[in-house]
């Protein structure tokens, strides 16, 4: 299960329920034994509910696929549907989980040098391939329009395209979720450092507290003021605050109380989110995020051989690959293969396509990208040193330098 690494000396057997500060926050990392079979699965889900809503809202057809996970997950077991947001959950939920602990170890500008390096270089080729498509008229806009502008497409590589109004231009529509990572990134690192630093469990409770604000700002103020990509950002931060959460008390940062206090302010979050109607596929968020909590929880301890296998290795390492580019394939290979060889051979020819695309985009683009800004910024943050000589140096450097990080 995930546990501190060489803290068996250090973590106090018994907290005070009230106890706001258990011990020095110092950053101590978590070890998620089961994490390679949670990104897998939540990727496996991320492109299973985007095949949901194009059959379903767009094509209006059926799947055998579809109608027994809606039957048995929808139906009877209560989550959104086409399992909307569930994938979603799950990488963001491992976000707050894993990163945590960096946000308090490392320099500020270390963390987001290595984030950056993790993940603006792939999201900028993805935007770059959307922008070429729509404008030679291979596909429209996620948010409907057939074409773009100069202006609209430069905004999208740095998450413009979400504030445009009256109507937002998504050139890649499923960046949204990395904007709302970066938020928690600004919110951890930048403003709520201090807390961090002192009293962690505070900051989700001050995060979900202006998340509530900018919901009832954007519900109360004329609509002319206000900024509607905000709202989709707060109902959503709760799931990596709750994986904030879970970090903290894996760590014995604090008493329980505060603990349960957090995770209600997180819930608040959802419950105003819904009955605001923020949430875009029904009311079952809440329980969703019950039910990825206690998936993450579960498989998160999980250290057996299936975390090994290749396929959930290969999902694991190229997840954010998977994420970025197989809305840009989907819809017109499938439109294209669907009249020779029916739906399920469309989904496999799909699949095939991306399993390749993403490993060429792993291999040219993630990886080398991720070093090359690795190295460019591998002494962000590191303490001054008095001169050494040059072999003295370079061996420094090969022992020190910090690896870029696998995933977000």
């Amino acid at each position: 299960m995930p546990r501190p690494i060489d803290d068996r000396n250090t973590r106090p057997r018994t907290i005070p329920p009230l106890t706001l500060v258990a011990r020095p926050p110092d950053g101590h990392r978590v070890e998620l034994v089961g994490a390679n079979l949670l990104r897998a699965f939540g990727a496996i889900v991320v492109i299973y509910a985007h095949i949901g809503f194009f059959f379903g809202d767009t094509l209006h057809v059926n799947w055998w696929l579809m109608t027994g996970v809606e039957k048995v997950l929808v139906d009877s077991g209560g989550l959104n549907k086409y399992l909307s947001f569930l994938g979603v959950a799950v990488f963001m939920m491992l976000t707050g989980m894993l990163l945590t602990g960096s946000m308090i170890r490392q320099h500020p500008g270390r963390f987001l040098a290595n984030r950056v390096g993790r993940l603006l270089p792939g999201l900028w080729v993805a935007v770059a391939i959307a922008v070429v498509l729509i404008r030679t008229g291979f596909m429209g806009t996620f948010s409907g329009q057939t074409t773009i502008t100069d202006a609209q497409a430069a905004l999208s590589f740095v998450f413009g395209g979400f504030f445009i109004k009256p109507n937002d231009v998504e050139v890649l529509g499923v960046t949204w979720t990395l904007l709302v990572q970066i938020v928690f990134f600004v919110l951890c690192v930048g403003l709520g450092r201090p807390l961090l630093k002192r009293a962690p469990i505070l900051v989700p409770i001050a995060g979900a507290t202006l998340c509530m604000a900018m919901q009832v700002y954007n519900r109360f103020v004329p609509e002319f003021y206000t900024v509607p990509m905000l709202s989709k950002v707060a109902a959503t931060l709760p799931a990596l605050f709750m994986g904030q959460i879970i970090y903290l008390a894996w760590t014995r940062s604090c008493g329980w109380v505060w603990l349960v206090v957090a995770t209600v302010f997180q819930a608040l979050v959802i419950r105003m989110s819904t009955s605001f109607g923020d949430y875009w596929a029904g009311d079952h968020y809440l329980w969703t995020m019950v039910v990825v909590t206690g998936i993450v929880l579960v498989v998160g301890r999980y250290g057996g051989r299936a975390n090994e296998w290749a396929p959930v290795h290969w999902l694991s390492s190229r997840s954010y690959g998977v994420y970025l580019l197989h809305t840009l394939i989907l819809y017109r290979l499938y439109n294209f293969a669907e009249p020779y060889v029916g739906k399920t051979g469309a989904v496999l020819a799909f699949l095939v396509v991306l399993v390749v695309v993403v490993e060429v985009f792993h291999r040219l683009v993630e990886e080398p990208a991720g070093r090359w800004i690795g190295n460019k910024t591998k002494n962000i943050g590191a303490p001054r040193k008095a001169p050494a000589p040059v072999a003295e140096a370079v061996s420094e450097e090969a022992v020190e330098r910090e690896p870029v990080p696998a995933r977000s």
